[in-house]
């Protein structure tokens, strides 16, 4: 494993740490104390993962899993199938997007939802769903091809 890795690591920690500390000193909203945990478990994730893989017993598993990881992501056929898969994960998506806006569209003409709370929780749900989706069709594309 890289030692760029473990530096990624201890500067999402150590931003972590600073958006935290802000939040101590200001009057910020529950956001910023979000972010600054998701920074924190984003440094420290990546720093336990750098110890375990370069531990000398796990050198050996590491380098198998990198190889394969490699060879997998230049298999013509899987990046193919991935390129399928996208597309019509993009279709879906952009049907979604257009049922959306008019559904948004009706929903603000009749004034029946105020504040942006709501915007944010569709969006990652939508976020979710196109991760899910993708992962789907490219599974059943590879299982049938």
């Amino acid at each position: 494993m890289k030692k760029n890795n473990l530096i990624v690591s201890l500067i999402y920690l150590i931003l972590g740490i600073l958006i935290l500390i802000s939040t101590l000193f200001y009057t910020i909203k529950y956001e910023s104390i979000i972010f600054g945990f998701a920074f924190i478990g984003a440094g420290l994730g990546g720093g336990i993962r750098y110890i375990y893989w370069t531990r000398g017993k796990n050198i050996k598993k590491y380098e198998e899993r990198r190889e394969l990881r490699e060879i997998e992501l230049e298999d013509e056929r899987k990046e193919h199938l991935r390129n399928i898969s996208g597309r019509y994960t993009y279709i879906i998506g952009l049907i979604i997007i257009f049922l959306s806006f008019i559904t948004s569209t009706i929903v603000l003409m009749l004034d029946l939802i105020e504040g942006i709370e709501i915007l944010w929780t569709y969006l990652i749900i939508y976020l979710i769903f196109q991760y899910i989706v993708g992962v789907i069709i490219f599974k059943r594309l590879d299982k049938k091809y």
